[in-house]
């Protein structure tokens, strides 16, 4: 493969991991919004959303292979999650914060807490200005993989997805920009 084709993989493989996320975010968002909590179902919903966007870019990127280059980005972007999940579920949280109000937010919101609706949680905690006051995108991405999996680890999962999303799109860019010859 050349430069552009490694380019262009690299940044549907980063932009389909981040449509995952915001797809995720949004489904969840829209579920408060409707009077609903985090369900097992927003994350498969989330995936598909994902995977509708890359079959469309993949035509735009790859116009002559689309579908080969969407089956094994799509493969790709599956295995880098498995992999993520695994890697996190290898590591406890032991740290105060993650103990504290990261995780009590998390399994708050696993509950039933709708933040949009009761601003502050239904069972009363030692973290309640932090659960009232701080931001819960995190907590929101991981609680649906909670509740997916019923493994409260696996939610860090979304750490590692950014990581490797970052990677991917700073690779990308360097290969359209830059004219050094590693690849």
């Amino acid at each position: 493969p050349d430069r552009k084709q490694v380019a262009n993989s690299c940044f549907l493989f980063g932009f389909t991991v981040l449509t995952f996320a915001a797809a995720l975010l949004l489904w969840i968002s829209l579920a408060f919004l409707a009077g609903f909590r985090v369900s097992p179902w927003h994350v498969p919903a989330a995936a598909s959303i994902a995977a509708l966007v890359l079959a469309g870019a993949a035509g735009y990127y790859f116009p002559d292979r689309r579908w080969q280059a969407f089956g094994w980005i799509l493969c790709l972007c599956f295995l880098t999650v498995i992999a993520s999940i695994v890697f996190s579920a290898m590591f406890y949280d032991l740290s105060w914060d993650g103990q504290s109000y990261h995780q009590e937010g998390i399994i708050q919101l696993a509950r039933g807490w709708n933040p949009l609706q009761q601003p502050t949680p239904p069972e009363r905690t030692n973290h309640d200005m932090e659960l009232t006051y701080w931001a819960k995108g995190e907590w929101l991405s991981a609680t649906a993989v909670y509740r997916l999996t019923g493994r409260i680890e696996y939610g860090k999962c979304f750490h590692i997805l950014f990581i490797t999303v970052a990677f991917a799109l700073t690779l990308a860019a360097l290969l359209r920009s830059t004219p050094i010859r590693f690849i």
